[in-house]
């Protein structure tokens, strides 16, 4: 009796911290793929490739091809520079580089709200990829961890 009420005081300490945890599912366009806690619903945005929200988080994704960047002059560009490219004109919060992805983070105001953004960019055959994961900027605690995580869980289909 004694094993048994030791093993329900473990679960019920357990439970709380491994059993909330929403399960991953792959969201994609048929082009860029993400893998994102459960919940997440597709959303249209004339300005984005793709659009996913949740009750707390948007990830907004561009495809900047090779038109995008010839008509911005940057068309022999590295990941390095196509990241300094967007980043240069924001005070950074987080500035990584990973083996084939870069990601950057801070904070912006539209309308007296402000969040915050994690970019990450990604080098493709016809260009690059940015993934914008938002949420507003009291839950960066909650969220920084994750989008980090997020972004490097994305992967894209080739041509």
């Amino acid at each position: 009796m004694k094993k048994l009420m030791i093993l329900l005081v473990l679960l019920v300490l357990l439970v709380p911290t491994y059993g909330c945890k929403k399960r991953l599912t792959q969201y994609s366009n048929g082009t860029i793929t993400l893998t994102l806690p459960e919940g997440f619903t597709e959303g249209h945005s004339d300005d984005y490739e793709y659009m996913l929200t949740s009750g707390d988080a948007i990830v907004l994704c561009s495809h900047a091809d090779k038109k995008f960047l010839e008509n911005n002059g940057i068309e022999d560009i590295t990941l390095d520079e196509f990241t300094a490219f967007f980043s240069s004109d924001k005070t950074l919060l987080l500035d990584r580089s990973f083996k084939n992805y870069n990601v950057f983070s801070y904070e912006s105001e539209i309308n007296g709200l402000t969040s915050y953004n994690m970019i990450g960019v990604y080098q493709v055959e016809d260009g690059f990829w940015l993934v914008n994961f938002i949420c507003d900027n009291t839950d960066v605690k909650k969220f920084e961890a994750d989008f980090l995580d997020w972004a490097g869980m994305v992967t894209f289909r080739s041509h």
